[in-house]
């Protein structure tokens, strides 16, 4: 279990009882440099550029997101039921935070009966 584990919990506790969307909560408890205005604006362009590339309005795309610095183990998880989404990152990288920032955008649209439909076709032959 990642040493931050406690402290995005509670953060996570925190947006289900006071939810805000299409923002990044950042949890840093080590205290690394990471431009916060530019970790919003990435957030922001990704969400734009999925709902014009896939046709969806920006409503579609929204989703809050957690971004954990100063973790080793290097992961976004994505609990879609609660529509919580968590981003680890030993440090603050540009690029890692766009790519899986995207990830989630794309896997937050598709929704829980197309999912299903997906698998189910993709299982069909078998």
């Amino acid at each position: 279990m990642p040493p931050s584990f406690g402290v995005a919990i509670e953060c996570l506790l925190f947006l289900i009882c006071c939810p805000v969307l299409a923002q990044v909560t950042i949890i840093n408890p080590h205290q690394l440099e990471v431009p916060e205005q530019r970790v919003q604006a990435i957030f922001q362009a990704t969400r734009e550029v999925v709902a014009r590339e896939f046709q969806k309005s920006e409503k579609e795309i929204d989703f809050a997101l957690v971004l954990v610095l100063g973790d080793p183990y290097e992961q976004y998880t994505a609990d879609e039921k609660r529509h919580l989404y968590t981003l680890y990152l030993h440090r603050w990288d540009e690029v890692k935070f766009a790519t899986s920032a995207l990830r989630l955008a794309i896997q937050h649209m598709v929704s829980h009966r197309q999912r299903d439909q997906l698998v189910r076709r993709n299982l069909g032959p078998f």
